[in-house]
């Protein structure tokens, strides 16, 4: 179980609520607050995933951004490269 309460602000990429960039499993964890003014692979829960599966997550906030050419922009995951996202929202 993780969670985190966050006001993160960019400019950026790969930013998330919870984490930024992961590899790994995410379970039963959570991330609150809100994301501003970043460029890419932003998520509210993590911005780029490339690992096996998330489960029984969840994020809550505002993503807000000043940028022209945003890419990759999701409320729970910016940019899903690979894996599973199971009971999340």
């Amino acid at each position: 179980l993780s969670s985190s309460s966050v006001a993160v602000s960019g400019p950026g990429s790969a930013l998330g609520g919870l984490v930024g960039n992961s590899i790994g499993s995410i379970i039963k964890s959570f991330a609150t607050g809100n994301i501003t003014n970043a460029n890419s692979h932003i998520g509210g829960l993590v911005g780029a995933y490339s690992g096996s599966l998330i489960e029984d997550s969840f994020a809550t906030g505002n993503l807000t951004n000043g940028a022209i050419n945003v890419t990759n922009y999701g409320g729970l995951v910016g940019n899903l490269g690979s894996g599973t996202v199971r009971r999340s929202y």
